[in-house]
């Protein structure tokens, strides 16, 4: 029997207050020290660690000086020392810093980096950021690529340099790697694709240092994402048949090919070649679910005719097409037949933000629930959408922060008034249409 009042959640194992601790934040877990000695003790030895050298210093990053950094450095190492000393496993470690003297803080990060891998790190966080104006980058401590334990690495603002010779890579745990902002050269980027066996997701993020993209060997990978902003990539080549989900987003960039298997996305200019040669790299992996077209550009041009000649091959099944386009109206059928020529999307998901996003929205509707089936001649041009479509349904949604309000089923957009009546706080309008398709598709050319 528990006397009134009685504390009784202290008195739970250790674990299970680890637990309900992950569900604060640092500054609340701080706070349950003063507690008691026993809240004193859960709070060092809680094994997801966080330090942020703002919230540490309670001041901005550009009002910090080397006193500052010093301070912070010596805390984080204190922290550290203390867990390790527990002989807890490290859950996460999650390092938000500012340095202002790069190489001299070098072998204090070394040694964090080397005393998280000792302890099991399972997560790891290292945010870092230069505030000097010499053009220095820390560089990632190479103790970090024996972490045989780890299953997410998240990388801001530093170098990440081949192993040397006395070092492997033998991050086999690893499921989940994201690089921002960080230098990778060619080799680097191949070592890890190569050599991390469980690697499933992975993205990268303003990266620079990379001039070929080159991803054959790894064998788990189900997400890969690249964003870059630079200009000096040349040629991408992804030929991962267990790839389920494939973002390229390339502002200014182009892509080469070098073999069959790789593709030239050049965003500029929508013409034949661009449409065969995007049909050609999506052919590659067999189970992509989704896929997403982000298309902003002065010009569409292609001839429907020629396009269907030199693409006689099935067009791809794809499960959800999400379509971002920016083009003039008057390019507007000409876009959704060369879409269509490559693709047969179950659904075609849409959004919009702005009043002049929705006339593609409404064209969208109207193409598609009264397509025209005497458009053309079906043996001259094969596989025309228009005369393989049997059905269409749309679902319509406000997008509200992160919720999602149904507005609209079946209904022709003329009798939607909720986009301008001030209805809902309004953030993104999300139209899906799921389309039925009759065209029969052999095993070997299904997305």
């Amino acid at each position: 029997m528990y006397a009134k009042g009685m504390d009784r959640i202290t008195e739970l194992p250790t674990f299970i207050i680890h637990h309900i601790m992950s569900y604060l934040s640092a500054k609340e877990i701080a706070r349950t020290s003063i507690l008691s000695k026993r809240w004193y003790l859960f709070c060092i030895s809680f094994p997801i660690l966080e330090f942020d050298q703002c919230y540490f210093l309670g001041k901005a990053i550009t009002l910090m000086d080397i006193s500052d950094e010093k301070k912070f450095m010596a805390f984080v190492e204190a922290s550290l020392f203390r867990f390790c000393k527990l002989r807890f496993r490290m859950q996460e470690l999650r390092l938000f810093q500012s340095f202002l003297d790069v190489k001299g803080s070098a072998p204090l990060l070394d040694k964090w980096i080397g005393l998280a891998v000792d302890n099991g790190i399972k997560d790891l966080v290292l945010m870092v950021h230069n505030m000097t104006q010499e053009d220095t980058v820390c560089i990632l401590p190479q103790t970090i690529f024996s972490a045989k334990s780890m299953a997410t690495l998240s990388l801001f603002g530093c170098r990440m340099e081949q192993p040397s010779d006395t070092t492997t890579i033998r991050l086999d745990s690893l499921k989940k790697l994201t690089l921002e902002n960080v230098y990778i050269n060619d080799q680097m980027f191949q070592k890890l694709t190569n050599e991390c066996p469980s690697l499933e997701d992975f993205e990268i993020s303003a990266c620079w240092g990379l001039k070929n993209l080159c991803v054959s060997k790894a064998h788990k990978l189900k997400k890969l994402a690249i964003y870059t902003f630079y200009k000096d990539i040349g040629i991408v080549e992804i030929v991962v048949p267990s790839l389920q989900q494939l973002t390229l987003l390339f502002c200014n960039g182009e892509m080469r090919p070098r073999v069959v298997k790789a593709v030239d996305v050049n965003f500029c200019n929508l013409d034949m070649h661009w449409y065969l040669r995007l049909k050609k790299f999506l052919g590659v992996a067999k189970q992509i679910e989704n896929l997403k077209l982000s298309l902003e550009t002065c010009e569409v041009s292609f001839n429907l005719d020629e396009l269907s000649g030199c693409s006689p091959s099935l067009p791809l099944q794809v499960g959800t097409l999400e379509l971002y386009a920016n083009v003039p109206l008057s390019d507007y059928e000409t876009l959704l037949d060369g879409v269509f020529q490559i693709c047969y999307p179950r659904t075609l998901r849409v959004s919009t933000m702005f009043e002049e996003d929705k006339k593609l929205i409404e064209w969208l509707y109207e193409q598609l629930r009264n397509r025209d089936v005497t458009c053309c001649n079906p043996h001259h041009i094969k596989y025309c959408w228009r005369h393989h479509l049997k059905d269409i349904k749309i679902q319509r949604y406000l997008q509200i922060e992160e919720s999602f309000v149904v507005i609209e089923d079946n209904k022709t957009f003329a009798d939607s008034k909720y986009m301008m009546d001030g209805r809902y706080p309004l953030t993104r309008e999300v139209s899906e249409f799921n389309l039925d398709w009759s065209v029969p598709v052999s095993n070997d050319e299904q997305c």
